[in-house]
């Protein structure tokens, strides 16, 4: 994850998914080597179903604002193709990392990209 990625406001729910990347960031301390796969592949040989839990792809309805790659500061935010700076678009997965909206296609994209406005219309799948 690039410094200054911050996701944390994305991961209401997704606990699981939460306590895997505080693994991740505790072993990359000691060994900066290790890869997300290669933890992935690790904890998946001993606890499948953690693994699974913790990367499922749930029905996620939220409203979020695009608001572009914000983390690098040698390129500043700008439109996509598809995504517009500033416009409001409603997910309809989420697995703790990328969400799907139905506009979009199956094709995921990065929360890192959107502000979650949190509002009442706003639902999850239980796990």
């Amino acid at each position: 994850m690039p410094d200054g990625l911050l996701i944390d406001d994305h991961m209401e729910g997704f606990e699981l998914k939460v306590r895997y990347l505080k693994i991740l960031g505790d072993i990359l301390e000691f060994n900066p080597n290790v890869t997300y796969h290669q933890l992935y592949s690790a904890i998946e040989a001993i606890a499948p179903d953690y693994i699974a839990a913790a990367h499922a792809r749930r029905k996620c309805h939220r409203t979020l604002r695009y608001i572009g790659c914000t983390w690098n500061e040698d390129e500043p935010p700008v439109d996509d193709e598809f995504f517009k700076l500033g416009q409001v678009y409603v997910s309809s997965t989420f697995n703790g990392g990328t969400y799907t909206i139905d506009e979009y296609g199956e094709r995921p994209i990065g929360c890192a990209y959107f502000e979650w406005l949190k509002g009442d219309s706003d639902s999850l799948e239980p796990l």
